[in-house]
């Protein structure tokens, strides 16, 4: 398969270029991203999946307990090719043995630190940075398919309807489509003003409603939010929307290739400044890059890190009470919106020639 052979070159790649003898990859996000979609969640509170890969210059392996090891190898590798099982049963620290055993005498970057290997999770979260077109595809679809899903309880949450059943909604809907919600933020009314990341509580929805969602499939994380008005804001919500709305169409305009981290988020600041709000940045991180984390990484003024082509991005900026989130892939000098379904109410923001579509406000 092309796409599991792009990643097995940048992990050999890596490794030569280091000096590594191979790479041990046990965290959830990286067992995805390998296996090109592959799951090894059980526990989703777990950062670390049921199954481990290592990949050696002219060998690979898939370590797993006797649980695991037929869901794995039966269900999750189906789209790689190569990798020799090592099984062990469960209880006794016998993993530990079965991993020294085969990395005696090596040089290995991981993403955990241990067993006398090398801690590189940085280091290896850059190689998923830029997508496969395999990825890609998989991107458009699942982000089409999220944002239609939570546009729809956008449309069916209902005034007395508390922010717990509304999340209920988050959570069921993705996982019916095939998904998981690494993070599901709801707020009704006053706590949208007070609360940038309102987990749900029991307090009834009277005019207004944030919904927000981390949505994950096969790995790869879309994110969205949308706002929900019955009855039509006030002047001054809707103002502080426009603002909220410059600010996403600057960042989003400055994501470019080659272009730094600090340089987009000294755009951003400077369109909080230009409209009226500049304080507001320092109430709520800002956003950056995503693709089999909620965030690969939060932009700030000492970013560093460049843009990539087909990398994905989310900006979620936000102005009392306001908030827009979309998720956009970076394809040469185009910004492309995944997750516009042609269904929500939007509308075109200007930044010099580049035009930014936001999402709206629904009123209902």
């Amino acid at each position: 398969m092309k796409e599991f052979k792009i990643k097995i070159e940048r992990i050999r790649k890596y490794c030569e270029s280091n000096g590594y003898d191979g790479m041990y990859l046990s965290r959830r996000a990286n067992f995805s991203w390998l296996t090109c979609g592959g799951n090894s969640t059980v526990e989703r509170c777990s950062e670390y999946g049921v199954a481990d890969l290592l990949v050696l210059a002219n060998q690979q392996y898939v370590l797993a307990s006797e649980i695991e090891r037929y869901r794995i190898t039966e269900e999750e590798l189906s789209k790689t090719e190569g990798f020799e099982l090592i099984t062990f049963p469960w209880g006794d620290n016998l993993k530990e043995v079965a991993v020294k055993n085969l990395i005696a005498g090596k040089r290995i970057a991981s993403d955990n630190g241990l067993y006398g290997m090398e801690m590189r999770a940085a280091d290896i979260g850059e190689l998923r940075y830029c997508l496969t077109s395999e990825e890609e595809s998989r991107a458009r679809v699942f982000a089409q398919e999220s944002a239609a899903d939570l546009e729809r309880i956008g449309r069916l949450i209902e005034p007395g309807m508390t922010e717990y059943e509304a999340a209920s909604y988050l959570m069921s809907g993705v996982v019916a489509i095939g998904g998981d919600a690494p993070v599901v933020l709801v707020a009704f009314d006053e706590r949208m003003r007070v609360y940038r990341h309102p987990t749900p509580t029991g307090k009834k929805l009277v005019t207004q409603a944030l919904l927000a969602r981390c949505s994950e499939k096969n790995g790869l994380i879309i994110s969205v939010s949308r706002i929900i008005s019955f009855g039509e804001p006030d002047a001054e919500f809707r103002r502080r929307y426009l603002a909220c709305a410059q600010v996403n169409a600057a960042f989003t305009a400055a994501t470019l290739p080659g272009t730094s981290g600090s340089e987009i988020f000294q755009k951003g600041v400077s369109a909080y400044a230009e409209s009226g709000y500049p304080d507001e940045w320092k109430k709520h991180h800002q956003g950056g890059a995503l693709g089999y984390a909620t965030r690969d990484y939060v932009i700030d003024s000492k970013c560093s890190i460049k843009v990539c082509d087909n990398q994905m991005f989310s900006w979620n900026p936000s102005v009392m009470g306001t908030k827009i989130e979309d998720t956009i892939i970076i394809k040469g000098n185009q910004q492309e919106l995944l997750t516009d379904t042609n269904m929500w109410p939007r509308f075109e923001v200007s930044i010099g020639s580049t035009i930014i579509r936001c999402p709206d406000i629904l009123v209902r």
